[in-house]
C-alpha cells in the first residue's frame, strides 16, 4: 500500500497531474480534515486507488478480502491520514499502530510547506 500512495502521490507533483493535486497543497496549518481535501481527480488517484488496489490484487490472486476486514483496512487508512494531517507529532498512533517511524507528521508537514 506505502509503495502505491507513494508513487500516485509523486505522479500527483508531475506537470501534468500537479493542477488537480495543487488545492491539496492551498490549505494552510495542518489540521486533519486537510487529508479530505482534494480534486475528484486526486481522490481517485491518490486516495481511492491506493486502497482499493491491494484488496483487488488480493481477490484477483485467490484469497477474498472479506467486507469486515476491507471496513477495517479503510478506517485505519483514514485514520493514518488524519493523523499524520493533524499537525500533532503521534508516535503511539503513527508509530505503533501504522509502524511508521515517529517524524512521519513533521514529514508531512514539511512536504506541504513546499
Amino acid at each position: 500500500h506505502d509503495a502505491i500512495v507513494y508513487h500516485c502521490h509523486r505522479l500527483l507533483h508531475t506537470r501534468a497531474f500537479y493542477r488537480w493535486h495543487k488545492d491539496h497543497h492551498s490549505v494552510v496549518g495542518s489540521y486533519a480534515l486537510a487529508a479530505e481535501y482534494a480534486s475528484d481527480a486526486e481522490s481517485f488517484l491518490g486516495h481511492n486507488l491506493p486502497v482499493f488496489v491491494p484488496a483487488m490484487l488480493l481477490s484477483l490472486l485467490g484469497d477474498c478480502v472479506s467486507f469486515a476486514a476491507f471496513l477495517s483496512w479503510i478506517s485505519v487508512r483514514l485514520i493514518h491520514s488524519y493523523a499524520i494531517h493533524s499537525g500533532y507529532e503521534l508516535p503511539w498512533l503513527v508509530g505503533a499502530l501504522m509502524m511508521q517511524s515517529s517524524g512521519a507528521d513533521a514529514h508531512h508537514e514539511n512536504h506541504h510547506t513546499k
